[in-house]
C-alpha cells in the first residue's frame, strides 16, 4: 500500500511543489517509509511509499528510466517469475522491486504490458517525451485510483481527498449516485466509474486511461472470459482444483517482510484463510502470522467455541479484541472521512480496534475471508437446472438452503429464484427495452421517498443506458461475473481498502484473486453448491485443514456483527440524532419518524457531508484533532 498523486497540465503550465505537498499531506497515512516528488515540464508527481514485499526494501518512487518513462506504482505483482523470464532479468531478481519490473515491462512492451501484469495494483506512468499520462488498475480493483479532468489539467490520486486538496477543486456532491444510493433498492449494475463527488471518477478495474495534450483515450486491457467452462470427470477433481487456487492465492498475499495479520471470526471463510496461512508459514518459513478476532466477550458464544477449535488445530493463540463501541460518533466521523462514501457500515466501526491491534503488531497486511459468501454461493445455476428440466433437483436445493440459513425467511430464496428466472429467461430485446426505466420502477419499491424528495427523486427516475454484456457460458457464470463487476461491490471493496489504509494496512483476501474468481465462474453451479449445500465444494475442498464443526457451520443471527442493524446497536446510533441535519440542503428531511434503515442512511449522509461539504474552516478531518466537530 502506497499513496500516489500527481498533476498533468496538458497546456504545459508549471506545477507548484506546494500543491503536491498539500496533496501528500492529505494521504500521509498511506505512506511512512519515504515521500518523494518529481516535477517535470507541465507535470508533477509524488508517492508516499510504504514498503511491504521483500523486494521493496530499497525501493524508491517515483521511478524514472533512461527513456523518460516515470512510474508511480501501488501494488503487488504475483507473476514476477514470468516477467523476469520474459525480460531476461532472472540474474537480477533480488535487486528488482515490483515497481522496477513494471517499469522495465513498459520499456519493453509499452501499454500492452498491462495485459501481462497479474496482481493487485494501481499505477500511473508519465511518458515525458510524448507528454502522455497513463492510469490503470488491476482487473478486480483491489487498489483505488481516482482522477479529475480540471480545466486543461488532469489530477489523480489514490484517494479523493488528495484531489480535493488542489486549489480550485471544491467538493460537490454527485446527485445522481446519491439518488441511486438513497432511493433505489440496490445500485444499478452498470459502472462508469462515478464517485459520490461530482466530476471525480474512479479508474475502472481492468482499464487503462491515456491522457494526451489533445485527447483522452480508454481501453479495457483485461476481463474475465465468462464463456469458459471447467469440466472434470470426478467431483474430487473439482475440490482439488479449488483447493489449489485458493492456497496459491493465499500464498501470494503472504509475501511480506512484516508479520501478516489474519482477521478471524470463527466462520468458514476466515477459518480457511487462517488454516491455509498456518500451513504455508510452517512449510515455507514465511512471515509470522498474527490471528486476531473481534469476537464477543462471552467465552460461551459459538464464535469463541470455533475460535478455540482453530487455536487447537493451528497451535496459535488468536488475539481477542473488543468491537468498537456502537454509536461512537468518532468512529462514524472517521468512517466518512477515510471511506469517502456516505455509506453506513457498522462493520467499519466495529472492526477498528482489530485493525488498530493488527497495526500495533507491526503487520502491514491484514488478510480476511471476505467475499467468499458473494462469489462462492450464487444461485444462478438453478436456472441452468431449469433449462435442463431438472425441476426436482431445483426443489431439493431450495429446501436445503433453509437448513443452512436458519435465520432467513423461508420464502426468501424462492423469491430470489424467481428473479433469476426472469433475468435469464426473458429475451434480451425485452430486457433492453425495460432497462431505461429501471430507476422509476425501482423507486416504487423504496420507502426512502418519505424523507428524500425534490431533485434527488427526479434523478432516481432518470433513464438508464443500455448495458453491454459478455457472452456467458451459463446463468451461473452470469451471476458471478455480475457480482465481481457490480458497482456496489466495487465501491465496497474500495471503502474497505481505504478503511484499512487508515491504520497503515493493506487489506487483502484470497477470494478476490482473479484466478479464484475465474475458476468459480467456470465450475458448474451444482458442483459449487453440491446437494444444495451453500459453498459445499469449498467445504469439501478444505477438509483436513478446517475442523469439521466449522465446515458444517450454519448461518445464525447471534446479535454480533452480522446483526448490527438491530437491537442495542441501532438504539445507540439513534441516540446520535443531531439538532439540525445539514443534509436538508440536498432535499433530505430526516427530522420526522424514520425506520431504522432510513435513519442510518440519513446518519451516514450527514457525517459524509460534515466531513467534506463544509467550509474550509469547518473541515472535519479526523486525522487532526483540532478539526473534529461534535455532532
Amino acid at each position: 500500500m502506497s499513496g500516489l498523486f500527481g498533476i498533468f497540465n496538458r497546456n504545459g503550465a508549471p506545477v507548484e511543489r506546494a500543491v503536491l505537498e498539500a496533496m501528500a499531506q492529505s494521504i500521509a497515512h498511506r505512506g511512512g517509509d519515504l515521500l518523494e516528488f518529481s516535477i517535470q515540464r507541465g507535470a508533477g508527481f509524488g508517492c508516499h511509499l510504504r514498503r511491504v514485499v521483500p523486494e521493496s526494501i530499497n525501493e524508491r518512487q517515483p521511478l524514472l528510466d533512461d527513456s523518460g518513462n516515470l512510474l508511480l506504482f501501488d501494488g503487488r505483482i504475483d507473476n514476477r517469475e514470468d516477467l523476469l523470464e520474459a525480460l531476461d532479468l532472472r540474474d537480477a531478481a533480488s535487486e528488482l522491486s515490483d515497481s522496477d519490473l513494471v517499469l522495465r515491462a513498459f520499456g519493453r512492451w509499452g501499454g500492452r504490458c498491462l495485459d501481462r501484469l497479474v496482481g493487485d495494483f494501481a499505477l500511473a506512468l508519465f511518458r515525458i517525451p510524448r507528454r502522455q499520462l497513463i492510469l490503470a488498475r488491476d482487473p478486480i480493483g483491489c487498489r483505488p485510483l481516482y482522477f479529475r479532468e480540471h480545466g486543461p489539467g488532469v489530477v489523480f490520486a489514490s484517494e479523493i481527498k488528495a484531489i480535493l486538496a488542489c486549489p480550485g477543486i471544491d467538493p460537490e456532491p454527485n446527485l445522481d449516485l446519491l439518488a441511486d444510493l438513497l432511493l433505489l433498492d440496490h445500485l444499478p449494475w452498470e459502472d462508469d466509474g462515478e464517485t459520490f463527488f461530482r466530476g471525480i471518477s474512479r479508474v475502472l478495474p481492468g482499464w487503462r486511461l491515456k491522457f494526451q495534450p489533445e485527447k483522452t483515450g480508454a481501453r479495457r486491457f483485461w476481463d474475465f472470459n465468462a464463456g469458459t467452462r471447467l469440466r472434470y470427470s470426478a467431483y474430487s477433481d473439482y475440490a482439488t482444483h479449488l483447493r489449489e487456487v485458493v492456497i496459491s492465492a493465499t500464498r501470494k498475499r503472504m509475501r511480506s517482510i512484516h508479520p501478516v495479520a489474519i482477521a478471524v471470526s470463527g466462520g468458514l471463510d476466515s477459518s480457511i484463510v487462517l488454516g491455509v496461512a498456518d500451513q504455508l508459514q510452517k512449510k515455507y518459513s514465511g512471515p509470522d502470522i498474527v490471528p486476531i478476532s473481534y469476537a464477543p466477550s462471552d467465552p460461551h458464544t459459538e464464535e469463541n467455541r470455533f475460535l478455540a477449535l482453530m487455536e487447537e488445530r493451528t497451535g496459535r493463540e488468536i488475539v481477542r479484541v473488543g468491537m468498537g463501541r456502537p454509536g461512537d460518533s468518532d468512529h462514524l466521523r472517521a468512517a466518512a472521512w477515510f471511506s469517502e462514501m456516505p455509506l453506513f457500515d457498522d462493520g467499519w466501526s466495529g472492526e477498528a480496534p482489530m485493525l488498530s491491534c493488527a497495526a500495533a503488531t507491526g503487520a502491514r497486511v491484514v488478510m480476511t475471508g471476505l467475499w467468499s459468501d458473494q462469489l462462492m454461493f450464487a444461485t444462478g445455476y438453478l436456472v441452468d437446472l431449469v433449462k435442463r428440466l431438472e425441476w426436482r433437483r431445483v426443489r431439493r436445493h431450495l429446501n436445503e438452503y433453509t437448513r443452512w440459513f436458519v435465520a432467513s425467511e423461508p420464502a426468501y430464496f424462492r423469491r430470489r429464484f424467481a428473479r433469476e428466472l426472469m433475468l435469464n429467461l426473458v429475451p434480451n430485446f425485452v430486457r433492453s427495452s425495460i432497462r431505461p426505466f429501471y430507476g422509476a420502477a425501482s423507486l416504487l419499491l423504496s420507502s426512502n421517498h418519505r424523507w428524500v424528495n425534490g431533485e434527488l427523486s427526479r434523478r432516481a427516475r432518470r433513464l438508464r443506458p443500455r448495458v453491454r454484456h459478455p457472452s456467458y457460458a451459463s446463468a451461473q457464470a452470469r451471476s458471478i461475473y455480475q457480482t465481481a463487476r457490480s458497482k456496489s461491490h466495487r465501491l465496497a471493496i474500495e471503502g474497505d481498502e481505504k478503511m484499512a489504509a487508515r491504520f497503515g494496512l493493506e487489506r487483502v483476501t484470497p477470494f478476490l484473486d482473479r484466478d479464484v474468481i475465474a475458476s468459480v465462474m467456470a465450475i458448474p453451479g451444482e458442483i459449487l453448491t453440491r446437494r444444495g449445500v451453500p459453498r459445499g465444494l469449498l467445504r469439501d475442498a478444505f477438509r483436513g485443514i478446517v475442523p469439521p464443526p466449522i465446515l458444517e457451520r450454519r448461518w445464525k443471527d447471534e446479535g454480533t456483527v452480522s446483526s448490527v442493524l438491530e437491537g442495542q446497536r441501532v438504539r445507540a446510533y439513534r441516540a446520535l440524532r443531531p439538532d439540525a441535519f445539514r443534509c436538508k440542503a440536498l432535499g433530505c428531511d430526516p427530522s420526522g419518524p424514520l425506520s431504522d434503515d432510513e435513519y442510518l442512511d440519513a446518519l451516514a449522509l450527514e457525517f459524509w457531508m460534515r466531513a467534506f461539504l463544509t467550509r474550509p474552516s469547518e473541515s472535519v478531518n479526523p486525522t487532526r484533532e483540532t478539526h473534529t466537530e461534535a455532532i
